[in-house]
């Protein structure tokens, strides 16, 4: 994943003692259908778009020995109301379940796009979503 622009600057003023950042209570994945910029606009899907998709809570656990943290639970994105077709290339995680709202933290490109049919849901396993600084 990519670090997004508010990460860079809460890592940075946390390294040079220039705050103290607060973690966030609760991470969000938010799905698009294009490249999202470093602040994490672009393209995402949300109820105010045809799709209907919200962003959905994702946990992690501990990162492991090679620097990774992954989602511990599986997540499904389900829409509020039947949704047109479309495919997911990105996802972004941010710290506010509300689109237009909060921080984007990271984005990443899906190693295999996924088209999601009128209506459907989709899911992640535990483990498919990954975070490192690298």
């Amino acid at each position: 994943m990519s670090i997004a622009d508010a990460t860079e600057t809460l890592l940075l003023n946390w390294l040079f003692n220039q705050g103290s950042p607060t973690r966030p209570t609760t991470y969000y994945l938010a799905i698009h259908d294009s490249a999202p910029n470093d602040a994490g606009v672009g393209g995402e899907q949300d109820a105010t778009s045809d799709t209907a998709y919200d962003r959905t809570a994702i946990t992690f656990g501990s990162a492991a020995a090679d620097g990774v943290i992954s989602n511990t639970a599986a997540l499904t994105h389900t829409p509020a109301v039947a949704a047109a077709d479309f495919t997911v290339t990105y996802v972004s995680i941010w710290d506010d379940t509300l689109t237009n709202g909060g921080n984007c933290l990271f984005t990443a490109a899906l190693a295999v796009p996924r088209t999601i049919n009128n209506g459907s849901p989709l899911s992640f396993a535990i483990g498919d979503i990954n975070v490192s600084l690298d």
